[in-house]
C-alpha cells in the first residue's frame, strides 16, 4: 500500500508543479503589461497639460501734468551735441511720466537730423516716472532739432540744440612784428585806443581764442575765425581799469607759442 502511494505521489506531482509554473508566468506578464499601461497614461497626460506662460503688461500712464492745458512734464536734455559727432552714453533725453498701470514699455523717437532717442524696460512703480531715452546716430548739421516723444497714447516735445563743427586752428605768432597802441594811465579805465597788434602766420584756417595773464587791473583778449593761412594781424583790445604807476609785462600765449609785451603804466 505505502509502495502504491508513493508511486501515485509520484505520478501526480510533476503535473501540479507544472500548472504553478505556468500560472506564475501568466501572473508576471500580466503585472508587466499592466506597468506599461500605467505608464504610457501617465505620459500622455503629462504632454496634454497646456502652457500657462504669462502674458507681458504693457505700462500705462500719460506724458501730461495737465490735460486740460495740455502741459507736459518736466523733460531736460543732457550732453554735448555737435555736428558730425556720434551720440554716446552721456546724450540723452529725460522725460517724467506718470504711470497708472505697472509694466513694460518701448519709446522711440523719430528720427531728425540723423539720429533719434530710444528706451524701454519694465515701471515697477505707480505715479511719477523718471525714463532716460538714450540718444542714437550721429547730428548732421547744425540747428535746433525737435523731437515728439510718445507715450501710452500721449506727446510731448523736446528741443536739442546741435553746435557747429569746431574746427581746429593753427598758428605761430611773430613777436618783432607786435606792437602795442594807445596810453596807459593809472586809475583811468582803458578805452578802445588801447590794444595790441599781434602778428602771426596761421598754418590751419579755424577759430581762435587768445587772452593774456591780468596784471595791474588790465587784460588783453581777442577772439575771431581765421578763414585763410599765411602772416596775418589781429587785435587784442585792452579793459580793465589799472591801479599803480610802473611797467609790467604780458604774456600772450596760445599753445606753444608766447610772446611778451611791456606796457608803462604813468600818472594822466
Amino acid at each position: 500500500m505505502r509502495k502504491f502511494m508513493n508511486l501515485f505521489s509520484k505520478h501526480q506531482a510533476t503535473p501540479f508543479r507544472n500548472k504553478l509554473s505556468n500560472i506564475g508566468s501568466t501572473f508576471l506578464i500580466l503585472l508587466v503589461f499592466i506597468s506599461l499601461l500605467y505608464a504610457c497614461g501617465k505620459d500622455t497626460s503629462s504632454d496634454s497639460t497646456p502652457s500657462t506662460t504669462p502674458v507681458a503688461t504693457v505700462a500705462t500712464g500719460s506724458l501730461k501734468l495737465d490735460s486740460t492745458t495740455n502741459t507736459c512734464f518736466p523733460s531736460s536734455v543732457s550732453g554735448v551735441y555737435v555736428a558730425g559727432t556720434k551720440l554716446n552714453s552721456i546724450n540723452y533725453l529725460e522725460i517724467t511720466v506718470n504711470v497708472k498701470k505697472t509694466g513694460t514699455y518701448s519709446i522711440t523717437t523719430p528720427s531728425v537730423n540723423g539720429y533719434y532717442f530710444t528706451s524701454s524696460g519694465t515701471i515697477k512703480d505707480s505715479g511719477l516716472n523718471t525714463i532716460k531715452l538714450y540718444g542714437v546716430g550721429t547730428p548732421g548739421t547744425a540747428g535746433v532739432n525737435t523731437f515728439a516723444v510718445t507715450f501710452s497714447g500721449t506727446t510731448c516735445y523736446i528741443n536739442v540744440t546741435v553746435a557747429a563743427v569746431v574746427v581746429p586752428t593753427a598758428f605761430t605768432f611773430n613777436c618783432s612784428g607786435t606792437k602795442l597802441n594807445g596810453d596807459y594811465y593809472a586809475d583811468s579805465t582803458v578805452n578802445a585806443s588801447n590794444y595790441i597788434s599781434l602778428a602771426l602766420t596761421v598754418t590751419s584756417v579755424g577759430a581762435y581764442n587768445i587772452t593774456t595773464d591780468s596784471v595791474n587791473g588790465i587784460i588783453f583778449k581777442g577772439a575771431g575765425n581765421f578763414t585763410t593761412k599765411g602772416a596775418q594781424t589781429i587785435t587784442l583790445l585792452a579793459s580793465g581799469k589799472p591801479t599803480v604807476v610802473g611797467s609790467f609785462n604780458y604774456n600772450v600765449t596760445s599753445g606753444t607759442s608766447t610772446c611778451a609785451k611791456t606796457v608803462t603804466f604813468s600818472h594822466k
